[in-house]
């Protein structure tokens, strides 16, 4: 007497249970990794963020004497010019903007994390150069 044992293909996974999956984790424990459209809301809040640093740094009224004090201690034109452009002061804005974004999410640093807050910094650090070019100074 033999038994046949009838092999079953494996089930496929419906559409609700491939959403109910566990969340991908980073390198923090407890933390995960953002959804697209949350990388992308962050995206744009920190590229708006460091846009609105580099302008509060270089061209507000409100910071004229914090840049005038930057001159007189420098003792050159050069450092009120620093200050001024948004291509210069605004990749540090932009450094300063991604890091902050970067730990509050807790992406993963390495090899790969690390290319990509770099490529992150100098993509938001062109967006704020271009942002600035585009700007009216209308008050």
């Amino acid at each position: 007497m033999t038994t046949s044992r009838r092999t079953q293909a494996p089930a496929c996974k419906t559409i609700s249970q491939q959403r109910n999956r566990a969340p991908r984790t980073s390198a923090r424990a407890g933390s995960r990794m953002p959804t697209l459209p949350e990388f992308l809301i962050l995206s744009v809040l920190t590229t708006g963020a460091s846009a609105r640093l580099q302008r509060l740094i270089g061209a507000d009224t409100i910071t004229e004497p914090l840049r005038a004090w930057v001159i007189r201690k420098s003792g050159s034109e050069r450092a009120g010019e620093f200050l001024a452009c948004p291509w210069c002061s605004g990749f540090w804005t932009s450094v300063l903007c991604v890091l902050v974004a970067w730990l509050s999410v807790g992406l993963p640093w390495g090899v790969d994390g690390t290319a990509a807050f770099i490529g992150a910094c100098f993509t938001v650090s062109y967006a704020v150069g271009f942002l600035a070019g585009h700007e009216t100074d209308e008050h």
